[in-house]
C-alpha cells in the first residue's frame, strides 16, 4: 500500500565504518571509512550514495527537487524479498562509485534475514517512503514517537464521533 512501484537500480554492499577525527573519508574495497564519526551508529538512518545517485533514483537533482524533497530522500534498499528504508546522504571518496551502497552494520543485520549478507553483494535500491522509514525507524524515539502519535490521532477521530455513533448504534438496535 505504502510501497512506491518505481524503478529499481542495482548496487553492490559495502560496510560503513569510523575513520576516525584524523583522517579523510575513504573507500577500500568493500569499507566506506567516514571521518568524523566515533560509531557507525550515527549513520543508522542514513544509506550512503555517490551524489548523482540523487538524480538516478528520484529523477531529479537534489538542487530543483522540492523543500520536503531536500529535507528528506527517502531510498529503499531490498536484499532477498527484505527492504529497509533509510534517509539518502552523499558521500565522496576515492574509488566510491555509483554502483555502491553504504550501509552501516547495524542497517546490513536488520536487512538480513537471519543468514549474514556478504560484502559486494547485489542490492536493489528505489524510491522509498515516509511513513516507512518512520514506522520502522532504526532509532527507537523516533519510531515509538511516531507510532504513538498515529494511534492518539486515531483515538480522537474516533472519539470525536462517539456521540454520533452511539446514536447511529442505538437507533439500529431499536427496529
Amino acid at each position: 500500500m505504502f510501497y512506491n512501484l518505481c524503478k529499481c537500480f542495482p548496487g553492490k554492499l559495502v560496510k560503513i565504518l569510523p575513520a576516525g577525527f584524523s583522517n579523510p573519508t575513504s573507500f577500500d574495497t568493500d569499507t566506506l571509512s567516514i571521518s568524523n564519526i566515533t560509531s557507525p551508529k550515527e549513520l543508522d538512518e542514513y544509506v550512503m550514495l555517490e551524489s548523482h545517485m540523487y538524480q538516478i533514483i528520484f529523477g531529479e537533482t537534489k538542487l530543483s527537487a522540492s523543500t520536503s524533497r531536500k529535507r528528506l530522500s527517502i531510498v529503499r534498499i531490498s536484499y532477498g524479498g527484505k527492504s529497509i528504508h533509510r534517509a539518502f546522504r552523499a558521500a565522496t571518496a576515492k574509488g566510491f562509485g555509483k554502483e555502491y551502497v553504504a550501509l552501516t552494520p547495524s542497517s546490513i543485520y536488520e536487512l538480513s534475514q537471519g543468514s549474514e549478507i556478504p560484502s559486494l553483494s547485489e542490492l536493489t535500491i528505489g524510491k522509498g517512503c515516509r511513513w516507512l522509514y518512520y514506522w520502522n525507524h532504526p532509532n527507537a524515539a523516533v519510531r515509538m514517537s511516531f507510532k504513538i502519535g498515529i494511534i492518539g490521532i486515531c483515538f480522537t477521530i474516533i472519539l470525536s464521533f462517539k456521540d454520533e455513533l452511539f446514536c447511529l448504534l442505538s437507533n439500529l438496535l431499536n427496529y
